[in-house]
């Protein structure tokens, strides 16, 4: 999806940045095949972590409902935070969030939004654009 391909650079970029406090990405892929999705990933000159869901099962666990969606998950494995949909604030969305999560330990109640997210600790599920995640890991589709 556009949408996801915009995010997905800026998401790389704060994976990078963020990854001596454990942030991991991880891209959940539910369309294409691991060739369509290699030949995208060389083209780009990304390397991304992509986890395959040909049959959904993700995309169903976590309610995805529109791409790119993201999930922001804690080092307790808590969902704090879902983002549906691109929103040009992205990366300053993410940061704040990263650097919330990376600060503290104990897992607070999650917020739902709209736009994009990052995990600290147990790992993130998107849909579309891709994660960021501290510690545990993320997915997205």
């Amino acid at each position: 999806c556009p949408p996801c391909v915009t995010e997905l650079p800026v998401l790389l970029k704060l994976a990078e940045e963020y990854a001596d406090r454990g942030v991991v990405l991880y891209a959940v892929n539910a369309g294409e095949t691991p060739e369509e999705i290699q030949a995208f990933l060389l083209d780009k000159k990304w390397q991304l972590n992509t986890l395959l869901d040909p049959e959904g099962t993700i995309n169903k666990q976590f309610g995805v409902d529109g791409i790119p969606m993201l999930l922001l998950i804690d080092r307790a494995g808590v969902v704090r935070k879902v983002e549906v949909g691109y929103h040009p604030d992205v990366e300053q969305v993410l940061r704040r969030e990263l650097d919330a999560l990376t600060a503290q330990t104990p897992a607070a109640p999650p917020e739902s939004s709209g736009g994009g997210a990052a995990s600290s600790g147990g790992g993130a599920a998107s849909s579309g654009g891709g994660a960021a995640s501290s510690g545990g890991g993320a997915a997205s589709s």
